[in-house]
């Protein structure tokens, strides 16, 4: 096949651009087979061309260099391998070819962009505004902006106010110095639940269960406190909570007294609801007795007993007018018209009762019922449930018996304020 040159006149009258396409074609002809790196342990590189793309992991490399010299390396001599794409050896092999001027360095910049070479295209930008200070486009590109009269970046900017980029927002120096502080604790609390549910899995292992219980029995660490709720969570060993409501008295701390008053409350054990009460009212603190005061507005019926109890054996006056409120909770319940087994439960914001139609309770007064609506399918009955431990508190509190009568516990409580402080029963 013969191969035509191009005509004279035109080589002459396209002189700079001919002999520049000439030079890149040839470069990039050279360079076709320069597309990989080996760097070698020792510091060494070799450039060229892998010619066994699909090796193993075990096999040595096989390469070709720049001068066509053929080599086989031992791949317990490199230490990476590196492929240029096909705009990487491109730009590699153009970029010489571009003057060091503002508009060259710029069309090399626009160029890099097109083709996705973003650290290569900043290269260029920097160089182009090192030349002109003030171009615009250039400035733009590296995300400067003009304020008082100097170009600056977004992020020198946010630095100089103070801020810091943490977690994809932009903080201050002491809202990051706290969530790093939090994050670090969450990282500590997370390492605490793997230790102690390994604790626990070793309680069941007849050779490791001595270690095992003389470590929760050591437990001091108020980063742990989170991680015994969650293993009360799914416990169902009567012993075990046992062993973690001991660990929390321990440890002492505010968030491990919560954590006895949240499971005195809400443990459907009533043995570890007791064992619970016994030491929240042996480690009482400011916040203590607010907890079951606020617990009485419960919209659950046995939690609002369960909080009567405590408050009764803390003998703290305060917590008389709340008692007093508590006395009876209404509760509502819906059922389906006609049916006499399957009722469920929705509750007012005064209180919950257990499932059931309204009637007599054995050994309390009758409860009364109001509010029935029927529809096609449902009604609805409101009951007045009275609760039997807040009456209990109350008489413990006072040496006083009004029954469930609020408006008579309301009185005496009127005149006992006017004028003189209540004094508890103790003991009782």
């Amino acid at each position: 096949m013969r191969i035509h040159s191009p005509p004279t006149a035109f080589v002459r009258r396209h002189r700079p651009w001919y002999r520049l396409a000439i030079v890149v074609g040839a470069l990039l002809v050279a360079a076709s087979a320069g597309a990989d790196e080996l760097l070698l342990k020792d510091g060494g590189r070799l450039r060229g061309a892998l010619l066994n793309r699909d090796r193993q992991g075990a096999d040595d490399y096989e390469f070709r260099t720049l001068v066509g010299v053929r080599l086989v390396v031992g791949r317990e001599r490199v230490h990476e391998l590196k492929t240029e794409t096909s705009a990487q050896l491109e730009y590699r092999q153009i970029a010489p070819l571009f003057a060091d001027t503002v508009s060259a360095q710029w069309r090399l910049a626009e160029w890099c962009a097109d083709r996705g070479l973003t650290s290569a295209r900043k290269i260029h930008l920097r160089r182009v505004i090192e030349l002109e200070t003030d171009h615009l486009k250039a400035r733009h590109a590296l995300g400067y902006s003009r304020v008082d009269g100097r170009w600056i970046t977004r992020d020198q900017f946010r630095d100089e106010e103070g801020l810091q980029f943490y977690r994809g927002r932009w903080l201050t120096k002491q809202e990051v110095t706290v969530l790093a502080e939090k994050d670090a604790a969450n990282q500590r609390q997370k390492k605490w639940l793997r230790q102690l549910k390994q604790w626990r899995k070793d309680i069941n292992n007849r050779k490791r269960f001595a270690i095992a219980l003389r470590q929760f029995h050591r437990l001091q660490d108020p980063e742990a406190v989170p991680a015994l709720m969650q293993l009360w969570l799914v416990e169902s060993a009567r012993p075990m909570k046992f062993i973690y409501l001991e660990a929390l008295e321990r440890i002492g701390s505010d968030d491990a007294i919560a954590g006895l008053i949240h499971i005195s409350l809400r443990d459907p054990d009533t043995e570890v609801f007791h064992e619970a009460a016994r030491k929240i009212v042996a480690n009482q603190r400011g916040k203590t007795l607010d907890s079951f005061i606020t617990a009485l507005k419960s919209n659950h019926n046995g939690q609002i007993n369960r909080a009567a109890v405590v408050l009764g054996q803390m003998e703290e006056s305060s917590a008389i007018p709340a008692l007093i409120d508590r006395l009876v909770s209404r509760h509502h319940f819906v059922f389906r018209q006609g049916s006499k087994d399957k009722i469920t439960s929705t509750f007012s914001s005064s209180g919950i009762g257990s499932s059931g139609a309204c009637g007599s309770i054995a050994g309390l007064p009758q409860p009364t019922c109001s509010g029935m609506s029927t529809g096609s399918k449902t009604i609805v009955l409101a009951q007045d449930v009275p609760n039997q431990d807040v009456l209990q508190a109350l008489v413990n509190l006072t040496g006083q018996s009004y029954g469930f009568n609020r408006v008579a516990w309301r009185r005496w409580w009127d005149t006992q304020k006017s004028g003189q402080s209540i004094s508890v029963r103790r003991g009782s």
